[in-house]
């Protein structure tokens, strides 16, 4: 059941903080800005209200952790190659629409950040049993 309901706060982290980058990278763009700036900015706000949402909501671990921050960045990294293997891969195979492919890459994405945030990024050492509940 805990695990369950983990889940369930992940979910709502993440979709929060998609909302939070599909609306900011919206308005900048309507402000003119330009598409690379919008996304950089977007996607950094973006990266620190996760951070803050499944450090705190999801997994309630403090926030000032050097160590926990370190790991996060190298798990936003591992995302990065990830997504972009994958894209490279769904582009050129013929009928799949860029939504589909951003969809499945979206939730591979979710799976792999979920499966890297529970038994690394914000995994209490010596108390394995009780992180996997």
């Amino acid at each position: 059941m805990l695990l369950i309901a983990k889940l369930f706060r992940f979910c709502l982290v993440g979709g929060t903080v998609t909302l939070i980058y599909i609306g900011l990278y919206a308005g900048l763009r309507r402000l003119g800005q330009d598409a690379v700036a919008s996304n950089l900015l977007a996607l950094g706000v973006a990266v620190a209200v996760q951070y803050a949402g499944q450090a705190c909501i999801t997994f309630k671990r403090p926030l000032k952790n050097a160590g926990q921050a370190f790991r996060f960045s190298v798990m936003i990294g591992a995302g990065l190659m990830t997504s972009s293997a994958m894209a490279w891969m769904l582009a050129p195979l013929p009928g799949i629409a860029d939504w589909a492919a951003a969809t499945f890459i979206s939730m591979v994405l979710a799976i792999q950040n979920f499966v890297f945030m529970q038994v690394w990024v914000f995994a209490r050492t010596g108390v394995l049993r009780e992180d996997l509940s």
